[in-house]
């Protein structure tokens, strides 16, 4: 989940990610237990299924491991044609909203929306703890908001397809965040694509997200990152922005904060073979033999 680079076994995890280390006296619940729905989709015997999906994680017989009902849930509905426009409320500063919201699904499976708009709102479209949610030709407008679009609490194999996060009527006031693509808490599998965001950026809340993909997008990429800092590294394994263009179809960075060696390289990708390669020599001049081979691997998926 962490991926197998440089760093990740050294990693001072009790006092980076107390949230989602056990035994650290502050573990949250939410990530105590690594949770993968999935149907059974046949009984081989009193102790073996075969599973429809394979999992995500390792499973070992040295960890604690079962098999549960979901329990009663709400699955197989959707949501269409429809505008949900809130009364216009001023936007406060960070998580004192006053509660104006559109679409969340939470705890449900094999659900969707299309061709929803949502104005106005804190929340424009949430996904918590849900598994195999399509949300299609969805629009975030009216004024500032929060999140756009949230994804947490271990939400797999979601897809957004398709939307678009309009330029905000009213700004944001001073002390107030908008993120935009958010991800976080253990949530993998997610896919957002075909996209237009005049407000926003890829953010990340911690806790490892992993295994995720953000492609076809158009962005101005003016958000924040955030997430608590009891909450561990931004990403987990096999993050991929892919395909990301800033208005005018130029390409943008893969994500915010890249180091200048990295930013360099990224807007080299596209040039002529000469002045690639005398970008990539530039970018391995590097104090330690760990940093070059950091600089190689990022060299290899973007050069």
């Amino acid at each position: 989940m962490a991926g197998d680079v440089a760093g990740t076994r050294e990693y001072d995890w009790p006092t980076k990610a107390p949230q989602l280390t056990t035994g650290s006296g502050g573990q949250y619940i939410q990530y105590a237990t690594l949770q993968w729905p999935v149907r059974i989709e046949a009984v081989l015997g009193d102790r073996l299924v075969r599973l429809a999906q394979p999992v995500r994680y390792d499973l070992r017989p040295a960890w604690p491991s079962r098999l549960r009902e979901i329990g009663p849930t709400v699955h197989d509905v959707g949501v269409e044609s429809l505008t949900i426009r809130n009364e216009l409320r001023p936007m406060t500063i960070h998580n004192r909203h006053p509660g104006s919201n559109g679409l969340c699904f939470q705890a449900v499976h094999d659900c969707w929306a299309d061709d929803v708009r949502v104005e106005n709102c804190d929340l424009g479209f949430g996904f918590t703890t849900t598994k195999a949610v399509t949300l299609t030709d969805v629009v975030v407008g009216g004024r500032s908001a929060h999140h756009s679009f949230a994804c947490r609490m271990q939400s797999h194999d979601n897809l957004v397809d398709g939307f678009e996060i309009e330029q905000f009527t009213v700004p944001l006031p001073t002390g107030a965040l908008h993120h935009g693509l958010n991800l976080e808490g253990l949530s993998a599998g997610n896919v957002w694509r075909r996209g237009r965001m005049a407000e926003g950026t890829f953010d990340t809340h911690r806790a490892m997200p992993f295994e995720n993909a953000r492609t076809d997008i158009t962005l101005v990429n003016n958000g924040r990152v955030g997430g608590s800092a009891a909450s561990g590294p931004l990403f987990g394994a096999r993050i991929a922005h892919w395909n990301g263009r800033r208005p005018g179809g130029r390409p943008t960075s893969p994500s915010p904060g890249l180091t200048d060696w990295a930013q360099r390289l990224w807007e080299a990708r596209r040039d002529s073979s000469p002045v690639r390669a005398a970008a990539i020599r530039r970018c391995l001049v590097a104090s330690s033999a760990r940093e070059r081979r950091s600089r190689v691997r990022a060299i290899s998926r973007w050069a």
